[in-house]
């Protein structure tokens, strides 16, 4: 107990007594770097000139004429004159017309005509019909096919074991593929063709002939003769008179006087005047933008005291002692 009061009362003077105690500590320190990032863009930049723009206008113009005007004055012209009258006047025409006279008596008329007899009798007729005979036969038919042909073959498989040696065993494996293999068997076929056969029957056939005989018949017969036989009628003839009429009709006499008139005419004269005219332009302009980068470092810092120093030796102290 005494021992350890000793080592602490000179740990107490060493501390106080001695030269301060310092240790170096590191922090990190932030702030944000401006960077200036430029591009060039192009701008519109508005120009204005003047430009003479010309047009023809006509100007009127207008001066005092004489001129002719013809004017109509009415006025009555009467004369005498002929009319002529039409009057109808009927008269009785007559004239010879030829007219036929027909008179009809009955004759008797006769012919030749002849009669159609006939008798039947019967004739054998054939004709040749085909029918369809068939006869069934076997034929060989053959397809190819496919059948799975398997055999053992050898291989190497190999393996890396843990210490990176490769190790090789055979094995046998088996292996199969399709093979092409003809299949044959027997099919029944029917086989038909066209066979020719007569075929006779009793057909009846009319004989006819023709047979003459005398016809006889009424037959009118018309006998005319032409006759002139007077036709009269009315017919209106026209008979013209003429009589004397006043008549008048009205007239347009020309008058001519001297007017005055104005007279125009369009005088062709050129126009200018200036027009501002706008002209666009695109430049590079250079445009800078700021930004911030966020910078990062470590700061070192020495931290230097007696209360350090003494929780130094004060733990040398606790440990020398147990």
């Amino acid at each position: 107990m005494l021992l350890k009061s000793l080592l602490l009362s000179a740990l107490v003077c060493s501390v106080y007594g001695g030269l301060p105690s310092c240790r170096t500590t590191y922090e990190e320190k932030c702030w944000n770097e401006p960077t200036q990032h430029c591009s060039y863009v192009q701008k519109p930049h508005t120009s204005t000139h003047h430009k003479q723009e010309c047009h023809t206008v006509q100007d009127r113009k207008c001066s005092l004429v004489y001129d002719t005007r013809v004017e109509y004055k009415s006025r009555e012209d009467c004369h005498n004159v002929r009319v002529p009258k039409i009057e109808s006047v009927p008269e009785q025409k007559c004239v010879d017309v030829p007219n036929e006279v027909c008179n009809t008596k009955v004759e008797q008329e006769c012919s030749i005509v002849y009669d159609q007899e006939c008798n039947i009798d019967f004739e054998q007729e054939c004709q040749t019909i085909e029918f369809t005979e068939c006869n069934d036969r076997f034929e060989e038919e053959c397809n190819t096919i496919f059948v799975d042909e398997c055999q053992t073959v050898t291989r190497s498989e190999c393996s890396t074991d843990a210490n990176g040696e490769e190790n090789c065993t055979d094995v046998d494996v088996e292996e199969c593929s399709q093979v092409p293999m003809e299949d044959c068997r027997q099919v029944p076929r029917q086989e038909c063709k066209q066979v020719p056969r007569q075929e006779c029957d009793s057909v009846p056939k009319p004989e006819c002939k023709e047979v003459p005989r005398k016809e006889c018949k009424d037959v009118p017969r018309q006998s005319c003769q032409t006759e002139n036989k007077p036709s009269c009628k009315v017919e209106y003839r026209s008979v013209t008179s003429y009589a004397s009429e006043k008549k008048c009709v009205t007239v347009q006499e020309p008058v001519q006087r001297r007017v005055q008139k104005e007279h125009c005419v369009d005088v062709p004269r050129k126009q200018c005047k200036e027009v501002p005219q706008k002209k666009v332009e695109y430049r590079s302009e250079q445009v800078c933008k700021e930004t911030y980068t966020r910078q990062c470092k470590k700061v070192s810092k020495q931290d230097c005291g007696l209360f350090s120093g003494f929780k130094k030796q004060y733990k040398k102290v606790a440990k020398y002692l147990g």
